[in-house]
Parts: structure tokens; sequence; C-alpha cells
């Protein structure tokens, strides 16, 4: 498993040094056959060089800390060594084969892609390729063929780099995924910490506030301990006053600056109230802050804090010593976790600005309405279909090679036979449902296409020419890693090169690094898209765990907004009706029946907060103490909100069965949403019933619209259960 870039490095390296021994083989053993006629001691030079350059590279894909510069003077080498041929163009001719050496430049084009950059690698692939049809051209005595070859080297460096770039693609998103993962998670337990703060602390006030209630409303003069109970139930009120309580965001900078040793600098401009917005923008400023503490050399810096109607912007600077990003260890975790990952977790946005002897300057932004879930990652799998193109560029490139160079076989219908098994072949590694029988179909056509082809040659016919059946089994090979597995791609090429080394030595000697050479471009193939492979599956399963903690934080979140809604409104009735009371209890100032029937209704009032604070509102808490007032018996409860356009058509219901139920009659409203349970909330009504004011019918066929009710009753009680649509019911329905 690739877990970071770093691994994916290596393994790009190693690839590299294996390639790079590989052409270094063949190419000594062109140059000893005399392939081209080089000046005395120039091939050998060159090829001591290369060699010293992949022994420095082995070096480095074996222990990466050391000789990081390895890759850069392999490239160097490689297209000097490449280059030098400028000055032998004129002296090409028929009697001559492209120069070994050249090959050397290809080398070098394609490890430019990770020595130096994809586009530097690019930009060479296409030079080197160009220089080699340059030579071609005269050898071949053919424009077109010399132009094919051209074309085929940069069809296979260019295919080569966009794998690259895919598997590094993958690999980067992997880490994305990772980081954003673990800021979903903290998020979710701090969102989780926050209501079950709130819940405690709601708890803790309610019990007072309803203790001094009921002892006020019960004494029939206000005692000593009547007016400790209010006094502590409006200090625990004063406690939570928004305009008292401290900013979470000034919180957060100030005790990262008291921590890390810095003289901070803070200005506000707005307030920034709790909320997961300012927790991950507090948590990502912090970040910032131990990064000027570890790195920027200097024991001051500035937070500005901007919060309007637009957004949040905070922005953090210092005048330390700065650094280059692009010298930065991939995937910095305090750079890519600690602050982009966490922006990028509310739908923000951080920008980092910096530079050698210029600083740091990190720029934090949030939009209001930007949301505060973002994706998990930005890969889709679309991207794949880099992958095909890659594919289908390297399949045809080889069949073409094979069409138009025409090399001698024993039947001129042989290289058509061949040409469909390979095509047959990739097609069905392609599209074949991930099956054994599909994986052994794929590998007999690939295995017995090469075979056939081998000894099909005759015998004057150069054994490297297989080049192109062994390029051709490429896309095949890859697909099977893709779809079936590393293994079973390795196992494929293997069966396949052996098959196809058994039938091309019958009745003639078959050099090994000849049959190495012919399947070079497979091999590369194989094993960039085991690469790609794995940093796909790694890729997919952190997506999958990043959707299951996003899911949970959403429910958090909302569940989170639930509480603290019903807080607010919470607080609102506290402020304006209890409060008072609590007041004239903790001054000792007489209690009149009328302030007792006060206790009485916000003691009530208070306790269905408690108790079913998710499903009152202004027009069911009013209809409840009306309900009250005629001497009904009225019971709430309330589990969580659940859907709000079921939750507000159980609303109108309880308005209703409240509105018709009479004296000395009693009301039980209930609303239990379970993902466990089908039944979304019961109403029972026991007792008298009185002529209701409003349109039953009317109400009930309008909550049917948003839910399945079930209405039963008998002489003296009503029974209504609410399911969500299309739920089936466990009671029989009577007509209303």
């Amino acid at each position: 498993m690739l877990r970071n870039i770093a691994e994916l490095d290596r393994g790009v390296r190693i690839a590299g040094v294996i390639m790079g021994w590989i052409v270094l083989s063949v190419v000594s053993n062109r140059v000893r056959a005399d392939y081209f006629h080089y000046p005395a001691g120039v091939a050998q030079v060159a090829l001591a060089a290369v060699g010293v350059a992949l022994a420095l590279m082995t070096v480095n894909a074996l222990r990466p800390g050391r000789l990081r510069w390895a890759p850069q003077a392999l490239v160097v080498v490689t297209v000097a060594a490449a280059l030098s041929h400028l000055g032998m163009l004129s002296r090409v001719g028929p009697s001559f084969d492209v120069p070994p050496l050249l090959f050397f430049g290809i080398l070098g084009g394609i490890c430019a892609n990770y020595a130096f950059s994809l586009r530097v690698g690019i930009v060479l692939s296409v030079a080197m390729s160009l220089l080699f049809a340059g030579f071609s051209v005269p050898t071949r005595r053919s424009l077109m063929l010399g132009a094919l070859d051209g074309i085929y080297m940069v069809i296979m460096c260019l295919a080569v780099t966009r794998l690259l770039q895919l598997a590094y693609q993958i690999v980067t998103e992997a880490e994305r995924s990772s980081a954003r993962m673990i800021v979903l998670r903290e998020a979710t337990a701090r969102a989780t910490r926050r209501t079950y703060e709130r819940r405690r602390w709601d708890g803790v006030v309610h019990d007072k506030i309803l203790g001094a209630l009921q002892l006020g409303a019960r004494e029939p003069a206000s005692s000593q301990n009547s007016r400790e109970l209010a006094a502590d139930a409006l200090a625990a009120l004063d406690e939570r006053r928004p305009g008292q309580s401290i900013s979470t965001f000034a919180d957060a900078v100030g005790r990262a600056a008291s921590r890390l040793g810095l003289d901070v600098d803070l200005t506000t401009d707005g307030t920034l109230a709790a909320s997961p917005v300012a927790d991950a923008l507090g948590q990502a400023t912090t970040e910032a802050l131990t990064n000027v503490a570890r790195h920027a050399g200097v024991a001051r810096a500035s937070v500005a804090m901007v919060s309007d109607e637009d957004g949040v912007t905070v922005t953090i600077a210092d005048r330390g010593r700065g650094f280059d990003r692009a010298d930065a260890p991939t995937g910095r975790a305090g750079i890519a976790l600690g602050i982009e990952e966490r922006l990028r977790s509310i739908g923000g946005t951080a920008h980092i600005a910096s530079g050698r002897g210029r600083g740091t300057t990190v720029t934090l932004r949030w939009r209001r309405g930007s949301g505060e879930d973002a994706d998990s990652t930005r890969w889709r799998p679309g991207s794949l279909i880099a992958l095909r193109d890659a594919l289908v560029a390297v399949f045809l490139a080889h069949v073409a090679i094979g069409v138009f160079h025409d090399p001698e076989y024993r039947h001129d219908w042989a290289e058509w036979v061949g040409l469909a098994a390979f095509g047959a072949a990739t097609v069905l590694a392609g599209i074949a449902g991930p099956s054994r029988r599909a994986w052994l179909a794929t590998t007999a056509l690939l295995a017995g296409a090469s075979g056939f082809l081998s000894w099909e040659l005759v015998a004057q016919a150069p054994l490297d020419w297989r080049f192109w059946w062994g390029g051709a089994s490429t896309a095949a090979v890859a697909l099977l890693v893709i779809r079936y597995g590393p293994r079973a791609g390795v196992a494929t090429l293997g069966i396949t090169i052996a098959v196809d080394a058994v039938a091309g030595s019958l009745g003639r000697p078959l050099p090994v690094e000849g049959l190495v050479w012919n399947y070079v471009i497979a091999v590369i193939g194989l094993v960039l898209a085991i690469m790609v492979k794995r940093g796909l599956d790694q890729t997919l399963a952190i997506i999958g765990r990043a959707a299951s903690d996003e899911a949970d934080l959403r429910g958090v979140l909302a569940e989170e907004q639930e509480v603290a809604s019903e807080g607010a409104r919470r607080r609102r009735q506290l402020s304006s009706e209890v409060e008072p009371l609590l007041r004239r209890l903790a001054a000792g100032e007489p209690v009149d029946e009328d302030a007792r029937r006060a206790m009485v209704r916000a003691e009530a009032r208070t306790r269905d907060s408690l108790v079913a604070g998710y499903l009152l509102d202004d027009a069911l808490e009013a209809r409840v103490d009306e309900a009250r007032d005629r001497g009904v018996r009225v019971v709430l409860s309330a589990r969580k909100a659940g859907r709000s356009v079921e939750l507000d058509a159980f609303r109108s219901l309880a308005v209703a069965a409240l509105d018709g139920a009479g004296a000395r009659s009693s009301v039980t409203v209930a609303w239990t949403p379970s993902s466990g349970q089908p039944r979304r909330g019961t109403i029972t009504m026991v007792g008298p019933r009185r002529e209701a004011s409003g349109d039953v019918h009317g109400i009930i066929e309008d909550a049917r619209r948003r839910l399945r009710v079930e209405v039963s009753f008998d002489e003296d009680s009503v029974l209504i259960e609410c399911y969500p649509l299309g739920a089936a019911g466990t009671l029989e329905t009577a007509a209303v």
C-alpha cells in the first residue's frame, strides 16, 4: 500500500533504476556489436558515465535520504550522451543503424519526470524523440518510417509521463482524504463535546430554576432556602449571557501565544461566536502560530480577524526567515493538515505566501453560505480516463510499428492473426467481468499471440523485432492489474514472456537481454499500473471512511444546531418570564397569588422545555398554556427533532388535539423519531372533549401530505399515531 508521496517517490525511483540498468545492458551489447560506428573510446566513456550515474541513483532509491541530487545527475548524463550525437548526424546513412546511445536520451526524458518535474519530463521526452527520429530517417531510408519511430518514442514517453502523473494525483488525493478524515473526526469530537456541555449546563440551570420555582410556589412566604436557590439560578443564568462570554477564537489565540511564548498582536473587527467555523479558524490559526514559533526564528507575530456579513478573514503574519513552499517536505502535516484541511473542512480556503528572508503571511477565508462541510476529496473516478487514453495510445503505437515496418513472417497472414489476438485480449481485459475465466482467456490470448508471432518469424529476422508485440501487451497487462490486482498482471506478463522465449528459441539462439528489451515497455507499464492500483485502492478506502466520518459530523452538527436552536428559544423564555420571578424570590419580596400562579406556569414551561424542547414552538406552547388554564393535564416529551416537515405536521396535530381537549381531560404528546422504529410520534387524549375551534378534518388531511396519520378512538379516548409516508401502521384506522 502506497501510504504517501514519499513511498511513491521511492517506488518510482526503484522502477527507474531497474529500467536504467536494463537500458544500459542492452545499449552496451549493441555498442559491442558495432551497430553504429562510434569514434574510439567515445561510447565506452558514455557507458561508464551512465553506469556511475545509475549506481548513484541506486543508492538514492534504496536510501532516500542520501544523494538527493542523484536523479538530476542521471538525467544530465543521459541527455548529454544523446545530445553528443548532434555532430554525427551528417555521417549517418543506410549502412548504419540508429545509434544505441540515443536510447539514453529517452531514458533521461522519462527520468526527468520525477527528477525535475512532469513539465520538464515532457519537454525532454519530446526533444529526445525528435532527435531519435532525425537519426532514424536516414537509417531506415524512409521518411515515413523514420517519422513513425519518432512518433512512437513521443507516445511512449508521454504515456509513461501520464501514468506517473495519474499515480501522483491518486496518492496526493489519498493524503488529502486522510488529512480530511482526521479533521472530520476532530470536528465531530468538538461538536459532540459542545453539545454535551450545552446539555449538561442546561440540566444544571434547569435543576436550579425548577427547584427555586417549586419552592417559591409552595411556600406561603419567602424563605432563606428559596432566596438562596433563586440566587444560585440567577448566577447560573448570568454565566451564559452572550455579552459576558469570551470569544472562542480570541481565547484560542491567547492560549496559543501563552503556550508558545510568542508576543502576538491580536486585532479583531466584528465578532466570531462559538461555532464549527470559529473552531476551525482557531485551530488553523494556532497551527500557523506554532509554525512561527518553530521555524520563523522570531518571537513576534500579528493576527487580524475581520468578521462581517460576507464572512470571516484571518491573517497571520510574521517577519521571520520565511521559506520556499516548493522546498517544504511534501504533504507537510502542519500546512496540509493543520491549516489547509481545517479550512477545507468548513468550505473555506487558506493561502500561504512566503519567501526566504521575506517572512510568512497566512490568510484564512470563510464566506458565509459556503457550507461547513466540503467534499471529502476532489478525486473523481473519471480521472481514470487518463489511464485509458495512455494505454490506448501505447497499444496503437505498437500496432502501427508492427504494421508499417512489416518484419518477415513465414506466412503473410500471421501478423494479422497476432493483431486480432492482441486486440481481443485488450478488449477482454477492459470490459469483461472480473472472473478467473476472463483472466485465463486474456492470458491465453496474449501468450498465444506472442508465442505464435515469435515462431512465425523467419530465421534471419532480428529477434528484438518482437518489441512491437511485447509493447502491445502493455495495455492488457495494465488493465488486468487495475481489475484483478497486481498478482494477475505479473502472472500474465510472466507467462507471456516465458511462452515467447520458448517459441522464439526454437531453432535459433535467444539472447536474454534481447528478450528483456522486447518487453521493457510492458514491464514499465506493469510497474506504473501497480502503483496506480495501490494508490487507487487506498484512495477509495480512505474516501469511504471519510464519507462515513462526514456523515457522522453532519449528524452531530445537525443535532448541535437543534440543541442550539432549542437553547436560544429557551433562553428567551427564561429572560422574559423566569428571570423576573427569580429576582423577586432572591430579593425576598412577598409572593402573592398572581405571582404564585406565574411560578407554577413558569415551572411547567421550564419542564416542558427540558423534556420536549425539540417539539415546542411558540404556537404549540401557547396552546399548551391555554389547555392547562382550562384544567387539562398536558404531558409532553420529545426525543429529538427528526425531519422538519414531519415535525411541523405533528405539531399541527398536537395543537388540534389540545384545542379539542375538555376540562379534566389529559393529553399526552410524545415525539420519538428513531431510525429503528417506523412510528414517529403519538398523541393520546383521554377524558371529556369539547368542540374544537379549528377544522380538525382539514388539519389531519394536511398532515397526511407529510405523514401517514392513523386515528383510532372509543367513547372517552382518542389515539393518533404518525408514521413516515409509506410505513405500515399497526392499528386499524377508524373514519374520522
